[in-house]
Formats: C-alpha cells, structure tokens, sequence
C-alpha cells in the first residue's frame, strides 16, 4: 500500500472489499424478495469504484459529498431504467425520465396516503440507498483513511439484517462466513501495511519475504477464527433462557409497523402462503378442492410394513356445530428441535418410528405426521390443549397440529417421530369405554342441535353391536355402501341442516 498525500491504495485491500460487497449484495439476493434485486448488487459495485476513486482525489469533504450525490444520481437513473420495462415509443430520454417520474411520485403519494406501495419500483429505490452509502463509505474510508473496521461492519451489518428479516429453512451461513474470511483478510492486510509504513519512518529493516509470510499467516489465522466461530456453538449446551432472551429482543427491534408493511408491500412472499386450509375453523362446503399437484412425499421406515395402512396428520378438529369443524381454545408453545420430545398422553404399548418429509409445495405451514408426533426436525409452534396432571410437571399436552415456523418451502425435508399403536382387532374389541375424562369432554359430546335422524340411523345401524370397535366399523361399512361419491354437493333452497340431509 502506498501513501501519498494522505491517501492510500492497495490491490489486495480493494480486492477482498470488492469481495465482502458481493457477498453482502448477493444475500439479499437470495431472499427473491421482488425482481431486479441484480440491480442492487450493481448499485454496490459502482458505489464501491466511487468510493475508491474519491478516497484517493484530492477533493475535500465538501466536494466529496457533492460528487457522492452526483454520481448517486447518475447510478440511480440508469438502474432504474435498466429495470423498467419501457414501451418501444418511449426511446427518447426525456420521455424515459417522465415516466420513472411518474412511478416514483406515485409510490411516494400512496404512501403518504397510508395505503399499501405495490410498485417494486419503490422497493429497489429503498434498497438502492443503503448498498449504496454503505459501499460509498467503506471504499472511501479504505483508501482515505486506511481504516479497515469502518470498511468491514456496514456491508456485515445490512448482511445481518437481512438473515433476521428472512425466514428460510436453507443454510446461507457459508455467505456469512465468506464475509468475515473476507473482512478478516482485509483487516489483517491493513494492519501490516500501517505498521510497515511506521517501521520505515522509523528505519526499521524488514526483510522482502515477510509480505509473503505475513499475507500466509493471515490468511491461516483467519481461517482458524472462522473455523471456531462456526464450530464452538455446536458444543455449547441448549439454554432455553437464552433463546427467549433472544426472542423478546428481536421482538422489539422488529416489531409490526403498519407504516413500514405498506411501504414494502411489494415484497414477495412466496414462503407465506396466501391461505391456509387448515385452520381453527373448516366450513362444511359443498365443492371438494382438487389437485394433481403432490403435497409431499414420505419415507417410511421398515418397520412401518407391520401396520396394515398410515395416515398422515395435519391437524385436529373436536368439535361440530354450526355446520363447521372446530378447534377448542389451546396454547400455542414454541418449539426448537433441541428440545426434546413433546410431553403427549398415552405412549404405552406404542412403538417409536421417524418418518422422514419431502415437501413439495411452498409455504407449507402444518408439518405432516403420522399419530402421534412426539419430535420433528423443524422448529415449529405447538397448538395444543392441555391434559391438567396432579401437579404442573404432570401436565401433557394434547397436540392438535404443529405449525411450521419458519414455513416451508418446496425441496424442503424434515423429519418427525411418532407413537404409532398397532393392536389387533381382538384388542380393539376388548379395549372397554372406561376413556380418561379429558378425553370424554373433548372429543365424545355432542352438540346441544344434534340431528335425531342422524342419532336414530346410528342407533339402527348398531343395534345388534356391543363394543364401540364394532359399531365404529358397521357405521363406516355403512358410509361405504351408501354414500355415492362426487366432488359437488347442491342443496335444495330451506335445508337448515346438510349433514342431515346428506346422510338421511
């Protein structure tokens, strides 16, 4: 690195800060947050040559900030028109710049209006800003000033902002940790060129192999810090403290703005479905959904050959009225895999399996399970009753389903474990109908309108069974041989009660 007139340049410094901005720039791109985010990048390159060039003139802070802004705006415009999409007539700049006008004022007044900005325009506007200062800065301060640390954090801190603002099941760590490498390198590289200058202001002899030993220590040193940093928090033991800690902080630091929501509403959401099947309500409808489409695919274990068929749980519904499916009030706990099995009732004479997911939709929010689950692989939200005990520690949980969260993507895999029963009919035949009482409330009541057509058919069809094994198979025997199957439903005009009216 040479030094002339306050100013200083080296190769290899520009290189790895060059570096670091890709780095930075290309996590955001990995969000898919809205198109043109190449653009982006773009921005942070040519603020990085701006910031470069400026640090090593010879103009002052007032014309560095003027030049700054200029050349932001030149950027900016070309950019911009790089990604809008302009009609064949328009080919004249002045018509060029009405219309970028005219997009980026309509964004702006919708925002001040307080409703929701749909242009991506605004979006990438927003975003142009920040890489753009943010690379301005670290180019000028290296060749400037020679200061590494001012150089490295703001590229490392929009990083970190994006990973808290994207919610993915994909490992985009390795991005991080090429950004330190890179900022490590830089900071080491500049630190021996500092000292080298002061060795010969003070006439210090130093070899001309020590550049090459020194440019190899740093870069073995940097290595290693990279290597323990990503390795020591896999031997630390799980603090549940920590991680709510953790939780109420990032909470408050990105807590829900209506203002900022309608500002990004042009941000893509494509791990968020746009609706959720399964919810706490499901309707009794009349138009069965249908699909070629494959929701996902599952591994099974060898052992599960022995079971005669699986199913696969999504969530749990325990009650019907008002001609709706419904879920009585629950807790919602969060959950990390590290935590262990889940707390459920009733894991006697039940056998351990891992069924392994292949998800093939995006934004899948329920994590699919054989009965019961008592781990999964993906962090999730439990929507669960609880089983009161003699004291707290003997409270189970009831789970109804197991909301992913983050929410999954297609190519996704998780894996679950699950209690799965197998008895044999005999036993089934012989179980009684001594139910635990929570299990009576929950799911045996019925509801205060039930149809008496509907408890008389039951009754008839019955009639001749004792245990509920028995009667359970001669109702779906029933439902077999009588219900004709088609994917639409019409009820005549008047029927207060369909389900009556479908069975009777």
């Amino acid at each position: 690195m040479e030094k002339s007139r306050a100013r200083w340049w080296d190769l290899p410094s520009a290189i790895f800060l060059f570096l670091m901005i890709i780095f930075s720039a290309w996590r955001l791109q990995t969000t898919d947050w809205s198109e043109g985010l190449g653009h982006v990048l773009n921005v942070a390159l040519l603020g990085l040559i701006v910031g470069l060039a400026l640090g090593q003139s010879k103009f002052q802070k007032r014309g560095v900030i003027f030049l700054s802004i200029g050349y932001m705006l030149v950027v900016f415009i070309w950019q911009w028109f790089g990604y809008i999409d302009f009609p064949k007539e328009k080919s004249y700049l002045g018509d060029r710049l009405l219309i970028l006008a005219g997009r980026l004022l309509t964004g702006m007044s919708e925002f001040a209006a307080g409703r929701p900005v749909k242009d991506p325009l605004i979006f990438l506007a927003l975003l142009f800003i920040p890489y753009w200062f943010t690379a301005l800065l670290s180019g000028y301060q290296l060749t400037r000033h020679a200061n590494a640390l001012a150089a490295t954090v703001p590229g490392g801190v929009l990083m970190f902002i994006i990973y808290l603002n994207h919610y993915t099941t994909r490992d985009y760590s390795w991005l991080f940790g090429a950004y330190l490498f890179s900022a490590l390198l830089l900071l080491g590289r500049i630190k021996y060129i500092v000292d080298q200058v002061k060795w010969r202001e003070q006439r210090v002899q130093v070899s001309a192999e020590s550049s090459m030993d020194m440019n190899n220590i740093i870069m073995v040193c940097a290595a290693a810090l990279i290597l323990v940093v990503w390795t020591v928090p896999y031997t630390l033991p799980y603090n549940a403290n920590a991680r709510k800690a953790w939780q109420k902080v990032s909470a408050s630091w990105f807590s829900k703005n209506e203002q900022m929501d309608n500002m990004f509403a042009a941000v893509k959401k494509d791990n968020v479905p746009s609706s959720d099947f399964y919810r706490n309500v499901l309707a009794l409808g009349t138009r069965a959904k249908q699909s070629d489409a494959i929701a996902f695919l599952v591994y099974t274990p060898l052992a599960a050959k022995d079971f005669p068929r699986l199913y696969w749980r999504g969530r749990v519904y325990d009650r019907f009225e008002e001609n709706r499916w419904q879920t009585s009030e629950l807790e919602n706990t969060e959950y990390a895999p590290q935590d262990g099995d889940f707390n459920i009732a009733d894991t006697e004479q039940r056998f351990n399996l891992n069924f392994s997911f292949s998800v093939y939709l995006k934004g899948q929010t329920i994590l699919y399970s054989a009965a019961q689950p008592v781990w999964t692989s993906h962090p999730a939200v439990i929507a669960h009753a609880v089983i009161p005990g003699e004291n707290a520690e003997d409270e189970k949980m009831d789970i109804v389903a197991l909301q992913a969260s983050p929410y999954l993507e297609a190519g996704e895999t998780y894996h679950t474990n699950a209690m799965l029963a197998n008895p044999i009919i005999p036993e089934l035949q012989e179980a009684g109908t001594e139910y635990p009482e929570w299990v009576t409330e929950k799911y045996l009541q019925l509801p205060a309108d039930f149809s008496p057509r509907i408890q008389a058919l039951a009754s008839d069809i019955t009639a001749d069974l004792e245990n509920p094994y028995d009667q359970a198979a001669a109702i779906t025997e029933y439902l077999r041989t009588n219900i004709e199957y088609v994917t639409v439903v019409s009820f005549p005009e008047g029927t207060e009660d369909p389900l009556d009216y479908f069975l009777i």
